[in-house]
């Protein structure tokens, strides 16, 4: 579950454009952009991030959308695609649930719910798997635990 967009062959005056795009798009969405050194980051929420990175000639945008659920999924994409129409240039955005073509939130959403579903059976029948962090990407920011619960992005399990 990501959403990857690789900005192609961009000389530095063009990858800036598109740091001055990026962060008026942060603007607008009233999200944070910080400039990491190696890489700039957009912080949506605590548990969805868009990681900017250059690679060559290549700026790469990228999402890992699983923690933070179809909401994030959408706004990636719609980020994306207003970046495309923004500033010219060669694109290849790569969406692994095909939003970015079909812009059905009600069929992703779904596979949200069954990703859900599936993690819930994994974790209340492997013991090993209770202990690990599906909320948040970060380990520096964590949900109070609590007794018989497991967090999710969308709410918490109770194991009973």
């Amino acid at each position: 579950m990501y959403v990857s967009m690789i900005c192609k062959d961009r000389n530095e005056k063009e990858k800036n454009e598109l740091y001055q795009v990026l962060g008026l798009l942060a603007q607008r969405e009233q999200v944070q952009i910080e400039d990491r050194g190696d890489v700039v980051e957009m912080i949506v929420c605590p548990q969805g991030k868009i990681v900017i990175s250059e690679d060559g000639e290549d700026m790469i945008i990228h999402a890992n959308t699983r923690h933070a659920g179809a909401g994030f999924h959408a706004f990636v994409v719609d980020i994306c695609k207003d970046i495309q129409e923004e500033v010219p240039g060669e694109y290849e955005l790569v969406d692994d649930l095909e939003f970015s073509e079909d812009e059905d939130f009600h069929r992703l959403r779904h596979v949200y719910e069954d990703e859900l579903e599936y993690l819930r059976n994994a974790l209340l029948t492997n013991d090993l798997l209770k202990t690990q962090n599906y909320l948040y990407e970060e380990t520096f920011f964590l949900p109070i635990e609590k007794k018989n619960r497991i967090f999710t992005s969308i709410g918490d399990i109770d194991t009973k």
